[in-house]
């Protein structure tokens, strides 16, 4: 859906074919968590934050109807004995482990995924003819 918008923004008419419906398989059921630094130190780590950045325009830009928010996150870690050297740290925190905190983190967001794969469609389907328009066949 993202390409069919940006597509139609551009003039284009793109097309898209959906089995049963807009965003009734994968794409409207993920768990919508952004992370904006998850990939620090490697090849994808700007276009991760130049796609977190994306997600916050096109709420602006398109009323946010799918409920896009920044949120502040907890990071931590768990070990079984703590006392042991080099001890494996495990996220989550099973019973009997003590745990000690990583860091607050605010640079984490959420959608709701079916609304931003629709919403993303509408406003694709939106751009008129004059600057081309998409198209769901389903």
């Amino acid at each position: 859906m993202s390409i069919a918008y940006f597509l139609s923004r551009r003039g284009a008419e793109p097309i898209v074919i959906e089995r049963h419906e807009v965003a009734g398989s994968a794409s409207g059921k993920s768990g919508g968590f952004l992370a904006m630094d998850w990939c620090r130190g490697t090849a994808l780590d700007r276009l991760a934050r130049r796609s977190f950045a994306l997600h916050a325009e096109l709420a602006d830009t398109l009323g946010n109807p799918w409920g896009h928010r920044r949120l502040e996150t907890f990071a931590g870690w768990a070990a079984e004995n703590e006392t042991a050297r080099g001890a494996k740290r495990r996220h989550g925190f099973p019973t009997g482990s003590r745990s000690r905190p990583a860091r607050l983190a605010a640079n984490h967001g959420l959608v709701e995924p079916r609304g931003f794969t629709t919403g993303l469609m509408r406003a694709a389907e939106a751009q008129g003819p004059s600057c081309g328009a998409a198209r769901s066949w389903i």
